[in-house]
């Protein structure tokens, strides 16, 4: 029997994504801006022109120019001492590791798909070890939102793709559902983070019964897993 080919993405699937924002937050706050103001920062500094830019630097970059416009001093030292604590915080979420190894063990084709600034990506990659379960040529990042990760599997695959004996681990329904649509055979198991308020459980259940068997979620990865194994 064929081996599935397993496509992974990388913020809030395997990587604790969330917990950077939390310091991006904070380093915010510690300069008097209100959550509201903070998250009108993120969002200049996350996309432009169709593409993902948000980076520690871009964030910084965005912050200084706001407090240059109101007068603000930037904080040096400790912005850079919560940049410190957050790189050493930096990690795997749970269960990740496990669905790794699981997929590695059984020689599953593995390629990680992540959408983002390439440079602060592989870093981020390279710091929680992911890196040591992927091929260097299946470490694929790209920044552009409109393609996204549609186009990349057409490239990867063809034009013909359709997504037969291949699964995604994705969190985010709605692009999972682009996929889906356009990869009539492609399987998907989704990670609910539920620190993420742009998505409600809702929305994981009404993926699921738009792609009625091609579709399972949970909140913890521990759990894809396992339905994972039972199904292959």
């Amino acid at each position: 029997m064929q081996k599935p080919c397993v496509i992974f993405d990388f913020d809030n699937t395997l990587f604790d994504t969330e917990t950077i924002k939390e310091y991006f937050w904070k380093i915010a706050s510690i300069h008097d801006f209100s959550p509201a103001e903070i998250l009108v920062l993120y969002r200049a500094a996350r996309e432009a022109d169709g593409h993902i830019t948000i980076t520690v630097e871009s964030f910084l970059t965005v912050l200084k120019n706001e407090l240059a416009q109101q007068g603000k001093v930037f904080l040096d030292r400790q912005v850079y001492e919560i940049i410190n604590e957050m790189e050493n915080a930096e990690g795997l979420l749970p269960g990740a590791q496990r669905l790794l190894e699981f997929c590695q063990r059984e020689q599953f084709p593995r390629y990680l798909l992540s959408l983002g600034v390439a440079k602060w990506q592989a870093q981020k990659v390279r710091r929680s070890g992911v890196e040591h379960y992927f091929e260097k040529d299946k470490i694929i990042f790209t920044s552009n939102i409109a393609e996204g990760k549609k186009e990349v599997l057409k490239q990867l695959f063809g034009r013909s793709f359709n997504g037969a004996r291949t699964v995604l681990f994705n969190d985010k329904p709605d692009e999972t559902a682009e996929l889906l649509t356009a990869f009539p055979k492609l399987g998907a198991f989704l990670r609910r983070e539920v620190r993420d308020g742009r998505y409600g459980a809702d929305d994981f259940q009404s993926l699921a019964k738009q792609f009625p068997g091609r579709v399972f979620w949970s909140e913890t990865l521990d759990e894809l897993t396992t339905v994972f194994k039972k199904l292959i």
